[in-house]
């Protein structure tokens, strides 16, 4: 693997000389790799370099997918098998490069943690693993999180009867498409009560499929919200809601009284094609979920979670926090322990809220899983995937040993391009489009049509953000909404590299160059916005904040801060690498 320049002096554990990509799926599986190690050791590749193997989308074709990061992949093969395909790699002296992937999970039924959050909410122990805003500006969705995924608008899916309530695996499910949404416990009783006092009058009061359905809706209205916060509320649901289910499942499979009473309910639920109002009763229920079913669509406005760029089934997760560092890292850690995996390849870095923090913590942690000392320790070998800008570096208290290349790549292609020829080609090109447009001038546009029609809902969000600081500052509260909106906007277009990495009360020199540029750019809009609002987005980009201003206030500009250090980086690459070829340009050498 050609990696970027080197961060540091080289002192890790093992530095790959000559890698081999593998690109693992159900196609070409461990065993399939393992067949391929004598034959690249002849080669002379000291290091597979392998796709992402923990447990992903079914069928996924390149692994990044991950939904359960604390299994192998069963469509790549065993746990025998991948152990079989480390030992032949070690028995030839060579090492086992792995591309992990800690930004993100899929949005996905086979996502054990994703499910846990759909059917509690708030209330799941796994809300926090994930980077949602469950109080955005749109109240509409206060205490929910956005599901984007309908192919159409949602009544039209709805009254196509597209959305299927159903009851499988011990619980009720709407299923659509490939997609199933388990429903909140609390809102069974909406299912179970539904013709309750007919099915009373047929069977009797006293006859046990009565007497057990009693029982249950019971169990429900005991069972704590999705909303609630204290922690033994909260335990308290957990095991009410597994208690519940279990016997809901017991008794729906085990009588069929019970059976054929929510069989009929789940029909009347479910509407009739061509009757708008026999919808109503599932529109309901899909109401008081914690979640909302949209059009994919609606995600440009709406959309209250952070993603891998646009993609809406891919999440963020918050690997910031401890915990969810430990919980999505514990079998890496053990494979690494083993000896089984040599480096690491750090899928998308920058999507991490502080990619610094999480680059030690993982060395740290490395270290002690491979019983070395803390302090003078080889580091183990990492790469992280980062584009740089022309005049950026790495910052130095990274403990890598580079990029994965992209930039090397840059300067390589560069050695096939004749810059003679740039000055003809220029003239050809202007008289056959008529753009007169620069490079940077074609990258500014594109950044901002990318967020106006890829993250409108982000940018909203943290201009909501950047207003309410503004309300708590005396000097900033007459400042306009629009006018920070405008500017964030320009400030994101007018970044020269992929985003800043700002985390404590220190602005590093590399993001204060990079800041002023931007905020350069911004100065454009003068006089059409309030100076007061330059100076104030200013401030709190560079965290100069006054000797008076309250600790919470400075503790929220810091955060705020934080988040916008991240916030340009879906719109840079799509703008410079992606968008442009929309539109004919000529590409600098």
């Amino acid at each position: 693997m050609a990696g970027g320049p080197v961060n540091r002096p080289l002192t890790h554990s093992r530095v790959p000389v000559a890698t081999y990509r593998l690109q693992l799926h159900h196609g070409f599986r461990f065993v399939a790799a393992q067949a391929l190690v004598p034959y690249l050791a002849e080669l002379g590749i000291s290091d597979i370099y392998a796709s992402p193997f923990f447990k992903a989308r079914r069928q996924s074709l390149h692994g990044y997918s991950v939904t359960n990061p604390l299994i192998i992949n069963p469509e790549l093969g065993s746990r025998a098998a991948f152990n079989a395909l480390a030992k032949s790699l070690k028995a030839r002296g060579m090492g086992l490069l792995v591309d992990i992937v800690p930004n993100h999970m899929a949005l996905s039924h086979d996502n054990p943690w994703w499910l846990e959050v759909l059917e509690d909410g708030q209330a799941s122990p796994y809300a926090m693993f994930f980077d949602i805003n469950w109080h955005p500006p749109h109240r509409i969705l206060d205490g929910k999180v956005l599901q984007p995924i309908l192919g159409a608008p949602y009544g039209q899916i709805l009254e196509g009867q597209e959305l299927k309530l159903t009851i499988e695996e011990e619980s009720f499910r709407i299923n659509y498409s490939e997609h199933k949404f388990p429903l909140d416990p609390k809102t069974y009783g909406m299912i179970l009560t539904h013709r309750l006092d007919s099915f009373i009058e047929e069977l009797g009061e006293e006859d046990p499929a009565i007497l057990t359905l009693r029982g249950l809706i019971t169990l429900i209205e005991h069972l704590p919200a999705c909303t609630v916060c204290s922690k033994k509320k909260l335990q308290e649901r957990q095991r009410q809601k597994e208690i519940l289910k279990k016997n809901l499942w017991l008794h729906y499979q085990g009588n069929p009284a019970i059976k054929k009473f929510v069989a009929e309910n789940l029909a009347i639920f479910n509407g009739v094609k061509g009757d708008p109002k026999s919808f109503d009763l599932l529109d309901r229920l899909l109401r008081l979920q914690p979640y909302r079913l949209a059009s994919f669509r609606v995600a440009l406005d709406l959309i209250n979670y952070r993603r891998f760029f646009s993609v809406n089934d891919l999440i963020g997760l918050r690997v910031e926090d401890p915990q969810v560092f430990e919980a999505s890292h514990g079998l890496l850690f053990t494979l690494i322990r083993d000896g089984r995996i040599t480096g690491l390849r750090i899928d998308h870095i920058d999507g991490l809220y502080d990619p610094g923090g999480y680059l030690r913590r993982l060395q740290d942690r490395l270290a002690e899983v491979r019983g070395a000392p803390a302090a003078g320790a080889q580091e183990f070998y990492v790469v992280v995937e980062k584009i740089l800008a022309q005049e950026e570096a790495l910052p130095q208290e990274w403990p890598v040993a580079g990029t994965t290349g992209y930039d090397f790549l840059d300067r390589v292609n560069g050695l096939f391009v004749d810059p003679r020829g740039l000055t003809h080609l220029k003239q050809i090109y202007t008289r056959f489009t008529n753009l007169k447009e620069t490079w940077p001038e074609v990258v500014y546009d594109k950044k901002k049509l990318v967020m106006e029609s890829l993250f409108g809902g982000e940018v909203e969000a943290l201009g909501h953000q950047l207003a309410v600081l503004a309300e708590q500052d005396r000097q900033a509260r007459d400042i306009s909404k629009n006018d920070l909106q405008a500017i964030l906007k320009e400030i994101i277009a007018g970044l020269p590299c992929y985003r800043t990495y700002i985390r404590t009360l220190e602005v590093s020199l590399q993001d204060r160059v990079f800041l002023e540029q931007a905020l350069s750019a911004a100065r454009r809009l003068e006089p059409v916005v309030d100076p007061l609002a330059l100076d104030f987005v200013r401030r709190v980009l560079f965290l100069d904040f006054p000797p008076n201003l309250p600790e919470d206030q400075k503790k929220s500009g810091c955060t705020l801060s934080c988040a916008g250090s991240s916030s340009p980086a879906p719109s840079w690459p799509k703008a410079w690498r992606t968008r442009p070829f929309t539109s004919i340009f000529l590409w600098p050498p």
